[in-house]
């Protein structure tokens, strides 16, 4: 348990951070606008939240199927991006924000996705105990 609880925090940590990595600089290029809410702090803690359930989920599926995604960490992150990556181009098409931020979204899911399947892999291992 211990084992997941570690995973949960990296893969967590990981999912909230890269994406202020990704848009800050978009958003100093202007590529992207970053949404000004009344107050920032909601704002942040809100993405924290999502990024909890998106960690919660990425986390609990490997660690029930790592006897088959431990060796096919980075499939398991292609289908995690694929999908996050079509709901990036959904919201964009919905016109929920502009393509510059989807285009965000996207780069930042390709780091942080295969970065959090490497992590949990190492972390977590196989279901033998060991790290493959």
């Amino acid at each position: 348990m211990r084992r997941v609880l570690w995973a949960w925090f990296v893969v967590l940590a990981v999912m909230y951070l890269v994406p202020f990595l990704v848009y800050g600089p978009a958003s100093a290029l202007g590529w992207v606008e970053i949404p000004v809410p009344e107050a920032p702090g909601r704002f942040v803690v809100s993405v924290l939240a999502t990024k909890v359930s998106l960690a919660t989920g990425f986390v609990g599926v490997f660690f029930v199927g790592r006897s088959v995604f431990g060796a096919r960490w980075l499939t398991y992150a292609a289908v995690w991006w694929l999908m996050f990556g079509l709901g990036e181009v959904g919201s964009a098409l919905a016109g929920q924000y502009g393509w510059g931020e989807a285009m965000a979204g996207i780069l930042a899911e390709a780091i942080y996705v295969p970065a959090s399947a490497y992590l949990a892999k190492r972390i977590l291992g196989s279901p033998g105990g060991s790290t493959p």
